[in-house]
């Protein structure tokens, strides 16, 4: 009698989790016209980013371009550094209800296809192409601090990157290396 062992390998492929998460807190935005705007993330593990979203506040829907310039960034001692992956999104805004200052919050979100090691990163986004200031009112709203607060200010003539000390809402989805897959099963067979 000869036994064989065959293993059934369960399907590995992951849901997408929600990776960071600030949400807005209705107090203020920065302005995502005359700026590129960036905020930092730590992963432990690798991850694999599918997804961006990103609360703003508009005056009116018109204030939006109709693009997102896009860049994920490497750390570079507490500013953004090099870009790692960078692209151009068309999300639509979703209205969300809420006010600031007389402002209205819209979501907005875009899919990415963004692998990434574990370290620090930075979100840079830009209301449009990022060499054009569109003369609209258009800002990335501010979320609670998570912990960080190390969001970054860059002008679109290229000055040095500068702090403005607050969290900026965003949420990032995707699938993390600390994911556990669901375990493969043994079906043994005796042949005879």
């Amino acid at each position: 009698v000869l036994s064989l062992a065959t293993l059934m390998v369960a399907d590995v492929s992951r849901a997408d989790t929600i990776l960071y998460s600030a949400l807005p807190n209705q107090s203020g935005g920065s302005n995502l016209n005359g700026f590129l705007e960036a905020d930092d993330v730590t992963f432990a593990a690798a991850v694999h980013l599918t997804q961006i979203q990103f609360w703003s506040l508009q005056a009116d829907v018109t204030d939006y371009t109709g693009s997102i310039g896009w860049s994920i960034n490497s750390d570079a001692s507490g500013v953004p550094g090099g870009s790692v992956a960078s692209g151009s999104a068309s999300p639509s805004g979703v209205a969300t209800g809420q006010t600031t200052f007389g402002l209205d919050e819209y979501s907005y979100t875009f899919g990415v296809n963004v692998s990434l090691a574990p370290g620090t990163y930075w979100v840079v986004l830009h209301n449009g192409p990022t060499n054009a200031t569109p003369p609209t009112s258009f800002y990335w709203a501010w979320a609670a601090d998570t912990g960080n607060s190390q969001s970054q200010d860059l002008s679109v003539n290229n000055d040095p990157w500068y702090g403005n000390s607050t969290e900026l809402a965003m949420a990032l989805q995707g699938t993390s290396a600390n994911t556990v897959p669901e375990p493969g099963s043994i079906d043994r067979k005796s042949v005879v």
